[in-house]
């Protein structure tokens, strides 16, 4: 391959002489087509772009499952018009503004509906309403089932049918309650309309199937289309066990604004850690959002985390930063025989989530981190100091520094354990991601051998 990223679910992203794919994990092409650029699957769906600048959503057999916008324009010269590509990169951030709104207002709580049921419910206008949705149809989070009117039907007593076309009138009428609607068949706008009828605009779309081919598309209040999320947007509920909805209003805010400074953050040559934990410790509203968001990303991430970590029987495991338990719950469950350090700041683990069943095995414990003295707060009997996406947040002398003070509580023959997401070597993969540390808490992602030379420098054999 000429480019071969790390595996993800079974999965990895590679390139060959004519472009990028998946191939399992025995090298080989779960596919046959190749693209400009692939993202691993999540749910077995994968974001591509096609060779000729489209964006799709396909599924592990490589078939497009939907278009998420069609191919870019080219120069008269037939060459891809790169201007209209990083035009395209630089509004991303309407993506991330479009879902923190949706979030703040309620609005993946109000659906099922029409687009007045979400404006009642948002307490938005039904036209702003049904902006909201139509560019959220767009990101693929929610989707409109579109009816029609069954001709000379009582609007007090109407039939619906489903959407079979496409064609679409640049208007709507809305009539009075209790009109009635007379179809008729040849005209292009397909009704004769009964007197008091108030007009609206919105969108009249045209269906198959009936003697008058006529919808009413959304915004329109008799006959329009029920909106309702995609498996995707069902993610930005709350109720969902690993939902999103947190980290949309995180980056929509908090994130945004860190990355605001990272021009004069990448100046300056102070080495110091950005103040973010404690800030999130001090701050109610802010520390519940925020440990929700990383709650969903630890169930969804860590799950199998057993699996590939084992312990003896009896060991002592001390989850370093390990917020409010989500990771010593999953090893809880997954041994039995283990007990549980979980180590952060005060303000943190005592609003631990560690079910009440395993009281016995698990031991909160106040750490901060870099200030603390970890002997006089752990004692000398830890096994395993499990650090999982904690040191990405930090300096490389950090890194040390807090290795160093893991060293100091470890029994003889003790290890460390980390989960981190390594950068490749040789590759540009993960340079976003990396930036996004540095600006938000002056960490950093690393390279396998980058992890190595710092593991070793603070008296640690790597195996």
């Amino acid at each position: 391959f000429l480019e071969l990223d790390v595996f993800h679910k079974s999965l990895a992203r590679a390139k060959d002489s004519s472009g990028w794919m998946h191939v399992d994990q025995k090298g080989l092409p779960i596919y046959e087509r190749r693209f400009e650029a692939v993202e691993p699957f999540y749910n077995g769906q994968a974001r591509v772009q096609t060779q000729t600048g489209s964006t799709e959503i396909i599924d592990e057999d490589g078939k497009t499952l939907f278009v998420v916008h069609e191919g870019c324009r080219s120069t008269p010269d037939g060459h891809d018009d790169d201007f209209h590509k990083v035009s395209v990169d630089l509004v991303g951030f309407w993506r991330t503004q479009v879902l923190s709104a949706a979030v703040s207002l309620g609005l993946f709580e109000a659906l099922p509906g029409t687009a007045q049921d979400v404006a009642k419910r948002t307490g938005l206008s039904w036209h702003r309403a049904a902006r909201l949705l139509r560019a959220l149809g767009e990101l693929g989070m929610v989707q409109k089932s579109d009816f029609a009117l069954r001709p000379g039907t009582d609007l007090g007593d109407f039939e619906m049918v489903q959407k079979s076309s496409d064609f679409n009138l640049d208007f709507a009428l809305s009539p009075g309650p209790g009109t009635d609607l007379e179809m008729v068949e040849g005209s292009d706008v397909a009704l004769a309309l009964g007197p008091d009828l108030g007009t609206w605009l919105g969108e009249l779309e045209m269906v198959e199937g009936s003697d008058c081919d006529l919808g009413i598309g959304t915004g329109i209040g008799i006959g329009q289309g029920i909106w309702a999320t995609t498996r995707k947007g069902e993610l930005f509920r709350r109720d969902h066990p690993t939902s999103l909805a947190d980290a949309a209003l995180e980056y929509g805010s908090t994130m945004t604004h860190a990355w605001q400074r990272l021009p004069n953050l990448l100046k300056t040559t102070e080495d110091r850690p950005a103040p973010i934990f404690k800030e999130v410790a001090s701050d109610v509203e802010w520390k519940q959002r925020h440990h929700r968001m990383l709650r969903s990303y630890a169930r969804h991430d860590y799950s199998d985390v057993g699996k590939h970590v084992s312990f003896r029987p009896g060991e002592v495991v001390a989850d370093i930063g390990g917020g409010v338990g989500v990771l010593s719950t999953i090893l809880l469950e997954a041994d039995a025989q283990i007990q549980v350090i979980l180590a952060d700041l005060p303000e943190i683990v005592a609003e631990h989530e560690v079910p009440d069943r395993f009281a016995s095995r698990v031991t909160p414990c106040g750490l901060d981190l870099l200030v603390d003295d970890w002997p006089s707060k752990l004692g000398k009997q830890v096994d395993t100091a499990l650090f999982a996406r904690v040191l990405h947040d930090f300096s490389d002398e950090r890194v040390k520094l807090l290795l160093r003070k893991a060293h100091e509580v470890l029994v003889p023959g003790g290890r460390v354990v980390l989960l981190e997401f390594l950068l490749p070597e040789g590759s540009f993969a993960g340079g976003l991601c990396d930036l996004h540390l540095f600006a938000a808490t002056g960490g950093q992602e690393r390279t396998e051998s980058h992890w190595r030379c710092l593991l070793e420098e603070a008296g640690f054999e790597v195996t």
